[in-house]
């Protein structure tokens, strides 16, 4: 599991980083500000959840 959370290039949690800048970037090459509003809002809790699942994991 601790994989599942190691860095890659320097992003933290890429596995959950990642996909929301990509659906970020598909808002703007859209011009579509609903698409990046709700990305900017899932992406918060998408993203806090596994930061807290990674620091869980760091303690051990």
């Amino acid at each position: 599991m601790t994989d599942f959370y190691k860095s890659l290039l320097g992003i933290p949690v890429p596995g959950a980083t990642l996909p929301v800048v990509a659906f970020f970037l598909l808002g703007v090459y859209g011009r579509n500000p609903y698409l990046m509003l709700a990305v900017i809002i899932l992406g918060i809790g998408h993203i806090g959840i596994h930061l807290t699942h990674w620091r869980e994991i760091k303690s051990r």
